[in-house]
């Protein structure tokens, strides 16, 4: 018995075309793309906020002194190698103007060169200038207790700018990446089903709707 070949649709004539599947894939590995640098650059980003500028630099270990340019729209953090829990007493005048000097509140660190820095006052400048720093320890430290300490002036650890580049980072690292894919996954599955209905109603078209069940008695063999 012959059997008739399966009818078929070429499948440059269903809709939507191929290249769908090909843009669902672009836009998801430019996601991928997007994501892994903009959110490591918004993590570096934040990280490098929390590490100041260490140009200004006092001279000398222990009791340090030194001339630092310092602008008053700028918050300024003196830190030092010394332990953050002893008081450091710090000036800073230039002129006239005297900068206001103040605890820090929390001991905000960072390790630079295999040494760790801690913060040890913040500096807020009356007006720009060159003031005359001076840093020493004091209270219960000794000076052979700190005879090795180094100090520098930097611009003041921004932590809202650190902890804000670090969520934003994360966000963007791992969010953009799954939105992207899922798009790309929703417009591959949407395009598979509307091309698969699209061969079924040109198949219709062209050679029938397909038999249905038999639901009749059978034939008498009698």
């Amino acid at each position: 018995m012959h059997q008739s070949p399966t009818p078929a649709v070429d499948p440059s004539e269903l809709r939507p075309r191929k290249r769908a599947y090909w843009i669902a894939g672009i836009i998801a590995g430019v996601g991928i793309i997007v994501g892994v640098l903009g959110g490591v650059g918004l993590i570096v980003y934040g990280a490098s906020s929390f590490q100041p500028d260490s140009r200004f630099t006092l001279s000398g270990t222990g009791n340090a002194s030194g001339n630092v340019a310092l602008t008053a729209d700028q918050e300024w953090a003196v830190f030092s190698t010394t332990d953050a829990s002893w008081e450091i007493q710090c000036t800073a005048t230039a002129g006239a103007n005297t900068a206001s000097v103040t605890d820090p509140g929390e001991d905000a660190n960072f390790t630079s060169g295999g040494r760790t820095w801690h913060e040890v006052a913040r500096v807020k400048a009356p007006a720009d200038g060159t003031y005359a720093f001076s840093c020493r320890p004091s209270g219960d430290a000794t000076s052979a207790d700190v005879g090795t300490a180094e100090y520098f002036v930097g611009e003041a650890p921004d932590i809202g700018t650190f902890f804000g580049g670090l969520f934003g980072g994360f966000v963007v690292l791992f969010g953009v990446p799954f939105l992207t894919i899922m798009t790309g996954v929703i417009i591959s599955v949407v395009t598979a089903v509307k091309r698969s209905n699209h061969r079924k109603r040109l198949m219709a078209e062209r050679y029938g709707p397909p038999p249905g069940p038999s639901y009749g008695p059978p034939p008498y063999a009698g």
